[in-house]
């Protein structure tokens, strides 16, 4: 679960949009005898691999559903565009991410070849 509580509000914030983090359970019990090696699995691995965590982020990162531990289920929301509109408002693409003197394209328009004599 740690990556959903990291990664959805960041992707959410960065992208200015609903992030959705679906995850689920995973323990012992899915582990079944027609496995190769089910029992050594079964012996050395934790009651749960995977916990869940699944969750949905707002544009601006908060939380809209916090992750969901260790349940089962359809977790639904209704989500609102003027929200990404609003959060998009916040964004200066030719601001401070603007930085000629640091970073441009280059588009060589030259056809390319794998083989290259000399």
């Amino acid at each position: 679960m740690r990556n959903t509580v990291d990664i959805t509000p960041f992707i959410a914030k960065e992208s200015r949009s609903y992030s959705i983090g679906v995850c689920g359970l995973f323990g012992r019990a899915q582990i079944t005898n027609d496995i190769p090696h089910s029992d050594l699995i079964q012996e050395k691995c934790p009651i749960h691999l995977a916990d869940g965590g699944t969750c949905i982020a707002a544009p601006n990162g908060d939380w809209i559903i916090k992750p969901i531990e260790m349940e089962e289920g359809l977790f639904t929301v209704d989500l609102e565009i003027q929200k990404v509109y609003e959060e998009r408002q916040n964004f200066d693409p030719v601001g401070h991410y603007s930085r000629p003197d640091i970073t441009k394209l280059s588009v060589n328009r030259e056809r390319q070849s794998v083989i290259e004599f000399k």
